[in-house]
């Protein structure tokens, strides 16, 4: 069953994350704001926001989805930039990816 949250709590490793997504079975989809974390279609590695460079952000992000995989989840990120462009291609991409995960 798929579960539309506003926000939930995950625990990965002992480190509290608030996600802001959409978690299924052991899937979460995380929409990341373009603003927030630096989407690297639109801002360069250098460019900084609220004081962290974008590069940092980055590196974050990735490190959070790196820990959530280990952890057994699955990760479909979307991307602000995406879903404002075309937001019914992007649904469809995250209902195919949805399809496909086994219950």
């Amino acid at each position: 069953m798929l579960r539309f949250l506003a926000l939930y709590p995950v625990q990965i490793l002992g480190n509290s994350y608030v996600v802001y997504d959409i978690k299924h079975n052991d899937c979460i989809i995380e929409f990341n704001g373009d603003y927030w974390h630096a989407n690297p279609e639109i801002y360069s590695e250098h460019d900084e926001i609220r004081n962290v460079s974008a590069r940092d952000i980055w590196a974050k992000d990735e490190k959070k989805l790196e820990i959530a995989r280990k952890s057994g989840y699955r990760v479909y990120v979307v991307w602000e930039k995406d879903y404002r462009s075309n937001k019914e291609k992007t649904i469809q991409e995250v209902v195919k990816w949805i399809q496909n995960i086994p219950e």
